[in-house]
Parts: C-alpha cells; structure tokens; sequence
C-alpha cells in the first residue's frame, strides 16, 4: 500500500511538473507576442509570421494544458481512474501540437531559423561603407518610398545609392538575406496592407492600391503577396472585414 501511494505521489509530481512547464512556456511565448506587436519591428512581414506561428502554439499548449489538468484533477483529486479519454485527449492534442510546429517548420523555415551573425561582409565591402548605403537606403525606402516606382529596378536603385549593382545585390543578400526583387516586394506589400488598414479598399480596387504601392501588374502583385503573406489578397481582405 505504502508502495502504491509512494508511486502516486511520484506520477502526481511528474504530471504537475509538466502541466507548470507548459504553462510558463504559453506564458512566454505570450509575452513574446506582446513584444512583437508592440516593437516597431524592422523585418514586418517576418514580424506578421513569427506571431501567427506563436499563436498557435500558444493555441496548441492551451489545449494540451486544459485536458491533463482535468485528468490531473480528476485522478488525483477526485479519486476517478476513469479519465481515459481525458488523456488521451491530451495525447491528441500533443500530436495536433507537433503537427502545427513539423508545418511551420517545413513550409515558412524562416520563423523556426537562427540568425547566423555574417563574418564575410567586410569581402566585397568594408563596415563603414556597408553603414552608409544601408543609411541611404533606409532614407529611400521610408522617406522617399521609392519602392512605389513601378520601373525601379537594381540599376536605379544602385545609382541612387552611388553604388554598383553588384555592390548592392552583394549587400541586400548578405544585410537583409533577400534578392532585390523579395526586399523591394515586401515594401510594397507592407504600403499595400496599410493602405487597406485605413480602408483604402473600401474606396478603389485592390489592383488599384498595388499598382500605388509599385507592382506593375496583377500577376506580380498576387505571386508575392501570396508568398509572403501565405493567402490571396481577397482571402485576406474578407478575413480582416469578417
């Protein structure tokens, strides 16, 4: 008997060490949201992912969190050993958990990556001048916008910025990891979705608020937009107005 109760206090401290842990991991994952949205993030659509994929997580380790404190609760508490389903519940729900984070992980490799700090800058350019042109570029892309330009291309850009194109291909693959058509895109989607968060699209097409924010075509606008923000551009309106 004495053995019986040793052990049921054993699997009682295990369970409640597990459901604590869960519990301080949704709490951080939470706080990390909140960071996040409330942060002026340099990399916005990375920003967007990284607290969707959060979210369900957290969603996922509620699930998991609810169902074994009921089991915990009735096993322990209530003296009920019929909790089966309760369990397996949480088992259930562990495997919908690891699904979500095996999705993530496989299609958006971006959110789940580890910033590897870049060693081989100084190859093509030196520190300062890596300074100066992403200084300029920053005043181009917020001041200017000039990102709205729908004949922009790596040419242009570069001479603004009295560089070479290689110099600046070189710089946005090795600064920012993105070709010079992902960088320019994603500032187009972004000045695309704040103009529908003024409701912009309430007053004039969607095509017409893209070819504003420097896409030239539909086709163009729907493939990165797509890509980046993982659903069509209606889909996202009709969820935002839902």
């Amino acid at each position: 008997m004495s053995y019986t109760i040793g052990m049921g206090i054993v699997y009682l401290a295990m369970e409640l060490f597990g459901v604590t842990s869960l519990i301080v991991y949704a709490i951080l994952s939470y706080r990390i949201v909140k960071k996040i949205k409330n942060s002026t993030h340099k990399e916005f659509i990375h920003a967007q992912k990284l607290v969707r994929y959060i979210k369900f997580i957290v969603l996922g380790l509620s699930a998991i969190i609810i169902f074994w404190s009921i089991g915990i609760f009735r096993t322990y508490a209530l003296h009920s050993y019929d909790s089966f389903i309760i369990y397996k519940l949480v088992w259930i729900s562990m495997a919908i958990f690891l699904f979500i984070v095996g999705y993530f992980s496989f299609t958006q490799p971006e959110i789940v990556r580890l910033t590897v700090e870049k060693t081989t800058t100084k190859d093509r350019l030196r520190q300062e001048e890596i300074k100066i042109i992403t200084q300029k570029l920053q005043e181009l892309i917020n001041k200017e916008q000039i990102f709205t330009r729908s004949d922009l291309s790596l040419k242009i850009l570069a001479k603004k910025l009295d560089t070479s194109a290689n110099n600046l291909s070189w710089l946005l693959n090795s600064v920012y990891g993105k070709t010079f058509y992902e960088y320019v895109n994603e500032h187009r989607v972004k000045a695309f979705l704040a103009k529908v968060e003024e409701g912009e699209h309430k007053k004039q097409t969607l095509l017409a608020i893209a070819m504003d924010a420097g896409f030239n075509s539909k086709s163009t606008f729907n493939k990165s937009f797509k890509t980046i923000m993982n659903e069509t551009p209606s889909r996202y309106i009709e969820k935002m107005d839902s």
